[in-house]
């Protein structure tokens, strides 16, 4: 069954650090479209943004993100039936929302030049803790410069 993640996140990274994230576990992005689930009630539903599974034999399950109104949060709509959305991007998603806001910085970080990709820069800059979350390491050995 599909529902809708209950809270909103404010996590609304721009379109290419969602498919920053989204490559990284090898998924593609689409837009203004409909995800595979299984409930009756999300068939047909348009979403701003889809997270398309690359699997295609099975149950196929898909991410669907709407952005509110003011286009400060997300709700994230994806069917739960044997956990494999949750199981790849954690519980609410939230595995790929940390991905997806460190695929933010790396989009702004003047110094991300230097990596060939976001994948090496991701394996530089961070590192999963056994309980699942994320730490993003950045610059922290680095002294701070005052201006």
């Amino acid at each position: 069954m599909s529902f809708a993640v209950k809270g909103k996140t404010t996590l609304v990274a721009q379109k290419e650090a969602i498919e920053l994230a989204a490559k990284r576990e090898g998924w593609t992005v689409e837009y203004d479209t409909t995800i595979r689930n299984h409930d009756i009630v999300a068939k047909g539903t348009k979403f701003d943004v889809v997270l398309k599974n690359p699997n295609t034999t099975g149950r196929v399950y898909d991410v669907g993100i709407n952005y509110s109104e003011d286009g400060k949060s997300a709700d994230f709509t994806y069917d739960r039936w044997d956990n494999t959305i949750e199981k790849l991007f954690g519980t609410n998603c939230g595995k790929f929302k940390n991905v997806a806001a460190v695929a933010e910085i790396f989009n702004n970080d003047p110094d991300a030049a230097q990596y060939d990709d976001f994948d090496s820069y991701f394996e530089d800059m961070c590192s999963w803790e056994d309980d699942g979350s994320l730490v993003y390491n950045g610059y922290d050995e680095e002294p701070w410069e005052e201006a």
